[in-house]
């Protein structure tokens, strides 16, 4: 399932009813603080996101977050008379935890959300607040990128 918004605007530390709290604010400031810049920034999420192989769906190898699903179309779609915006986004899960890397109006976002999200909840993500959840982030955003670049048909 694809990260949900209701408007373009990207979330931060807030969640997703654009609740807020000031430990996860601090908690937030505290993941951004940790980010290998180097390796997540806007240009390489838009490399992997327009990958020149047109791939959407992946599945990799020795690393926590194996299922990788692309978006490469921001679009709105009306869902029982609301408007959602599913923005560019790339999403990382291990079959039980979602983690999206999520580009809007080139911004990043960080989400996370469980895989068993019901249909009442669609708006069920977070912000990561987890230093080693970032971490096995990079570590699948960075196996993503050696994937594509030895990609062959």
């Amino acid at each position: 399932m694809n990260v949900r918004y209701l408007t373009e605007d990207a979330l931060g530390h807030l969640n997703h009813n654009k609740k807020s709290s000031f430990i996860w604010k601090l908690m937030y400031k505290r993941v951004l603080s940790k980010i290998d810049k180097s390796l997540i920034n806007v240009d390489s999420i838009k490399k992997v996101i327009f990958n020149l192989h047109r791939l959407n769906d992946i599945k990799l190898e020795d690393t926590i977050y194996n299922n990788v699903s692309i978006r490469n179309q921001a679009v709105w779609y009306m869902i029982e008379d609301i408007e959602y915006y599913f923005p560019l986004c790339i999403s990382f899960s291990d079959g039980i935890t979602k983690v999206d890397i999520v580009l809007i109006e080139g911004d990043i976002d960080i989400r996370t959300s469980s895989m068993k999200t019901h249909k009442d909840r669609l708006f069920d993500h977070n912000p990561v607040l987890v230093v080693s959840v970032l971490k096995n982030l990079e570590n699948s955003f960075s196996s993503l990128q050696k994937y594509l670049n030895n990609y062959k048909k």
